[in-house]
């Protein structure tokens, strides 16, 4: 109970860190609101950061399809390796809940047998490693996403003196010691992973902050751009 209750404490401590506002449109029009929130915390007597995600449908979207979605991490501040995670999601159909613990020193899903390795990444705990880090290339076989194990590789393809532009491949690893823990995954996560995707992430060089991103599967293009203050 001590121990959820710390984790609690440090994420809603984030909301008060550097936070980054995002406007998701698809085909220009603006379908959510996105927002990238991470502070820095100590985990275990660790140096550590809080990283919170959080999802929402706007406007005629929300009617439609409504999507709330919240997506809480605490990482490793060096190699920001996953030491917690936490999904709350909902849309129409899909409601999922998913939480790690540690179990005997290794860190599970709770209520399943499924345990992750030393310094995997979560897609978010990525985007937050290359907009600080700024790699002149980045390769993990370590990239997780509800029990799946992929390999992800990311390559400039542009750069100047303001921003950097990522090309992000992921490709699902072909031995995979376990099945997903969750049945349905929710809509963000899909388009995100989706095998024929084509993913770029647009860094600012300065802030090392993520700027833009967009993903386009077949006649589909969602982007998400940093609102402005």
């Amino acid at each position: 109970m001590k121990y959820r209750l710390t984790i609690s404490l440090m994420l809603c401590a984030c909301l008060w860190g550097e936070t980054t506002g995002f406007r998701v449109s698809l085909w220009g029009v603006q379908v959510a609101d996105v927002t990238l929130s991470k502070r820095d915390t100590l985990f275990m007597g660790r140096s550590a950061l809080a990283l919170v995600i959080s999802a929402k449908t706007v406007g005629m979207s929300s009617k439609l399809y409504p999507v709330n979605n919240r997506y809480s991490l605490i990482v490793d501040a060096a190699t920001y390796g996953l030491r917690y995670f936490k999904k709350t999601t909902s849309q129409p159909g899909i409601m999922n809940s998913l939480e790690t613990e540690v179990v005997q020193g290794e860190l599970c899903y709770s209520g399943t047998d499924v345990c992750l390795p030393d310094n995997v990444f979560t897609i978010f705990s990525l985007w937050f490693y290359l907009a600080d880090k700024q790699p002149a290339a980045f390769h993990t076989s370590n990239l997780e996403r509800e029990g799946l194990f992929y390999t992800a590789t990311a390559d400039i393809s542009r750069e100047d003196e303001s921003v950097i532009d990522y090309n992000l491949k992921i490709a699902l690893n072909s031995q995979q010691s376990f099945k997903a823990v969750l049945k349905d995954t929710d809509l963000f996560s899909w388009a995100v992973f989706k095998p024929t995707a084509r993913r770029l992430i647009r860094i600012d060089r300065k802030t090392h902050r993520i700027s833009y991103c967009e993903f386009q599967f077949g006649l589909m293009t969602l982007s998400a751009e940093a609102k402005t203050k």
